[in-house]
C-alpha cells in the first residue's frame, strides 16, 4: 500500500517512530534518483506540465514501512508512506504540490528515504532474496571473482556492490556495477585488463577510506585503483608483487593497504609499499611452501590471512598483532577462499567485529571464525560447487551479499534477530525549474546532422570492418521520419573486441552544439540482432577537464522497439576520462559536447543492425 501524506506534522510523527531500537542488521535505501513518470526520461525539473516526478530508490531487502520526505530549505513539506514493500527499486509520484495543496515554486529541493523493519525472527541465516545480476540485458552469464560493496552512507554510491568479473571461456575480463539488491547498473574498466587470458584478472577488491576503489591484477602484477568508473592510479612494484591476490583497507581518509602476495603480506599505501608485514614461509613449511591467498583487517589493525602450504591448500586462517606477529590459527574444513569483516556499530574498536570466511566444497560454506574459542561455526551453504571463486562481502549492517559465478547468481543473506531497525537516507536533491528544457541535437529527420557516413573514421574504432555502413534510415525512426543505421561486421584480421566511435562533428568540439553539464545526455536505439555481450555508451567533450568523458556501459535491449540510453552529466559514477586516464571522471563544464556514440561487441560477433535517433 501506498499513500500520500497531507501534513507536515504526520511527516515529523512518522520520523519518531523506532528511531530508538539502531539494531543491525536490516533493510535501507539507496540509489536514490529521480525520473519524469513514463519512467523512461529523466526528470526535467518543471512541474507545469502536469507530469510530476517519481522519487526512486532501491531496497536492499524487505521493509515494513517506507516514509520518503521531501525537505525544502530544511522544512519538510510532503512526505509518501509505503507498507510491506519487498526488495528492489520502487518509487513515489510526487506532483509537486506541497501539503497544503500548493505547487513548490523555482528551487532546489530534497528527499530523503527513511526505512523500518523488523528483521529476521528465525533462529537462522535468511535468504532474503536471489538476483541474476544481468537479467534479460545480457546473455554472457555472471563470472565474478569477488565482490565489494559501498558502506559509506555520505558517499553517491552507498549501497552499490562491485564485482570483479573474469573468465577465459567467454573471453572478457571487467568491473560490474551493481545495486543494493543485486540488479546491474553497468559494466566498466574493460580497457583496463587483459581480455579472457585468465580467469583472476580482475581478481580480489576493496572499498577504502579514500572512497577509492582497489583491483588486484595477478597477470599485471598491479592494482588498479578506480574513483567512480574511473582508473585514477595503477600501483605497480615489481620488487614487492609477486602474483598479487586479495587486498584490504584500513584507516582514512589516506588508508593503508595490505595485499596479499603469494608468499607474504605486505603492507604500504595508495603511493609506495613500505614492508612485509609477515612472510608465511615461516609457518608454511620451507622457502617454497607459504601461500596466502586473502587478507582482511579488522578496526584495531590485527590481521587475518588465509593460508597454506601450498597454492591448493590454504584452510587456516592466521591472526596476526598489528605489527605481523602470530598470535593463533583456525583451521577449516576447506580452503578459505575469501575473508570479510563485520565491523559491528563502532569503528574505532574491534570488540563488535565479526569475521566471515567462505569456504568451497560440500563441506563448505560460509563460516563465522571466532579466534577467543579457536571455532569456526557454519551459517549457511549457499552451493555444493568447488568452484574457487565464489565470493562474500558484508554491508555495513551485518548482511552477508554471496555471488555464485557457477550458478550465475548474487544471493543476500540477513542474520537471525535482526530488528526492529531503522535508517534514514541522505538527501537526494530534486531540482525545480520554470519549464522543461530538452535540446535535439540530431533527429535525422534532414540529414545526418552532425554525423558522418564512415563508421570506422576514427582510428579508436577497432574490431570491425571497414565495410561496416552508416546510412539513413527513411522509413524508421523513433518518432518519425528518419534514424541513422549502422550495419557493424567483424574485421576478421583483427582479434580485437569491437569498440565504434561514431564521432559526432568529425571529434571536434567546436563542431558540435554546445550543452549545459547538468541533466541527461543520451540518444534513443533499436536493434533485434545485437550480439550477446553488446553495449552502448556515449562520450563528452569536457574542455574545463580537457579530457573526453565516455559513459559507463549500458547492456542493449534487443527487442525490436525503441528504448532510451541515457546518462546523468553530474553523476561522476556515470563516466570515465577516456584514454586519459588520469583524468578526472567529474565532468566539470559548464558546457560540454557529444563527441560520439559508442557501440561495443565481442571480438568474431556477427553482423549487427542497429537504428539510433534523437540524441
Amino acid at each position: 500500500m501506498k499513500q500520500k501524506l497531507s501534513t507536515a506534522f504526520a511527516v515529523f510523527a512518522l520520523l519518531l517512530v523506532g528511531l530508538g531500537s539502531q539494531s543491525y542488521a536490516g533493510t535501507y535505501a539507496s540509489s536514490l534518483r529521480t525520473s519524469n513518470p513514463d519512467t523512461v526520461h529523466a526528470f526535467d525539473g518543471s512541474f507545469t506540465d502536469g507530469t510530476g516526478v517519481l522519487l526512486w530508490y532501491t531496497l536492499n531487502g524487505p521493509a515494513d514501512t517506507v516514509l520518503a520526505t521531501v525537505w525544502w530549505n530544511g522544512t519538510a513539506i510532503m512526505a509518501f508512506k509505503a507498507d510491506s514493500t519487498g526488495a528492489g527499486s520502487h518509487n513515489f509520484l510526487w506532483d509537486g504540490k506541497d501539503s497544503l495543496g500548493h505547487y513548490v515554486g523555482v528551487g532546489q529541493y530534497a528527499f530523503t528515504v527513511w526505512t523500518y523493519d523488523k528483521g529476521n525472527p528465525d533462529t537462522v541465516w535468511k535468504q532474503v532474496w536471489q538476483n541474476d545480476v544481468y537479467g534479460d540485458h545480457v546473455t554472457n552469464a555472471l563470472s565474478s571473482r569477488d565482490m565489494a560493496i559501498v558502506n559509506d552512507p555520505m558517499s553517491p554510491g552507498f549501497g552499490d556492490l562491485f564485482l570483479s568479473e573474469s573468465t577465459t571461456y567467454y573471453g572478457y575480463a571487467r568491473m560490474i556495477a551493481a545495486r543494493s539488491d543485486g540488479s546491474f547498473i553497468g559494466a566498466f574498466g574493460a580497457s583496463n585488463f587483459p581480455q579472457g587470458t585468465v580467469n583472476t584478472d580482475p581478481w580480489y577488491l576493496t572499498t577504502a577510506g579514500d572512497h577509492s576503489l582497489y583491483v588486484t591484477s595477478l597477470t599485471l602484477n598491479s592494482i588498479f585503483v578506480f574513483n567512480d568508473s574511473a582508473v585514477v592510479k595503477v600501483i605497480q612494484d615489481t620488487v614487492h608483487f609477486k602474483n598479487p591476490a586479495g587486498i584490504a583497507a584500513h584507516g582514512a581518509p589516506v588508508p593503508t593497504l595490505y595485499l596479499a602476495t603469494g608468499r607474504a603480506v605486505i603492507r604500504g599505501t595508495p603511493t609506495a609499499f613500505l614492508d612485509t608485514l609477515f612472510a608465511v614461509d615461516t609457518v608454511g613449511g620451507g622457502p617454497n611452501g607459504g601461500y596466502v591467498r586473502d587478507v582482511a583487517v579488522d578496526d584495531s589493525g590485527y590481521v587475518y590471512i588465509s593460508f597454506g602450504p601450498t597454492s591448493g591448500s590454504y584452510a587456516k586462517i592466521l591472526h596476526l598483532s598489528p605489527t605481523g606477529v602470530p598470535i593463533d590459527t583456525v583451521t577449516l574444513p576447506g580452503n578459505v577462499t575469501h575473508l570479510q569483516l563485520f565491523y559491528g556499530t563502532s569503528r574505532t574498536t574491534n570488540a563488535d567485529d565479526i569475521l566471515y570466511a567462505r569456504v568451497p566444497g560440500s563441506a563448505g560454506g560460509v563460516f563465522k571464525v571466532n579466534f577467543a574459542t579457536k571455532t569456526a561455526t557454519k551459517l549457511f551453504t549457499p552451493s555444493t560447487s568447488s568452484s574457487s571463486y565464489h565470493s562474500i562481502t558484508v554491508d555495513m549492517f551485518g548482511d552477508i551479499y554471496y555471488a555464485n559465478p557457477s550458478a550465475e547468481w548474487v544471493r543476500m543473506y540477513a542474520p537471525p534477530k535482526s530488528g526492529p531497525f531503522t535508517f534514514t537516507s541522505q538527501p537526494h536533491p530534486v531540482n525545480v525549474f520554470a519549464g522543461a528544457a530538452t535540446k535535439v541535437m540530431d533527429n535525422f529527420e534532414s540529414g545526418v546532422g552532425h554525423f558522418g557516413k564512415s563508421v570506422t573514421y576514427s582510428g579508436s574504432t577497432v574490431g570491425v570492418s571497414s565495410s561496416s555502413t552508416a546510412t539513413l534510415n527513411t522509413t524508421d525512426g523513433h518518432l518519425s521520419g528518419q534514424s541513422m543505421q549502422l550495419v557493424l561486421a567483424d574485421d576478421p584480421s583483427s582479434h580485437a573486441n569491437w569498440e565504434v566511435r561514431f564521432l559526432s562533428g568529425g571529434g571536434t568540439p567546436s563542431n558540435n552544439d554546445s550543452i549545459g553539464a547538468t541533466g541527461w545526455v543520451g540518444f534513443w536505439a533499436k536493434t533485434v540482432s545485437a550480439p550477446p555481450g553488446a553495449m552502448v555508451s556515449i562520450g563528452l567533450d569536457d574542455p574545463s577537464d580537457p579530457y573526453t568523458k565516455r559513459a559507463m556501459l549500458r547492456p542493449v535491449i534487443n527487442d525490436g522497439a525503441w528504448h532510451l540510453y541515457e546518462w546523468d552529466i553530474a553523476d561522476s559514477m556515470q563516466w570515465t576520462a577516456w584514454v586519459v586516464t588520469s583524468g578526472s571522471s567529474k565532468i566539470k563544464g559548464p558546457r560540454v559536447s557529444v563527441d560520439a556514440v559508442w557501440f561495443f561487441a565481442p571480438d568474431g560477433a556477427p553482423n549487427w543492425t542497429v537504428n539510433f535517433d534523437d540524441v
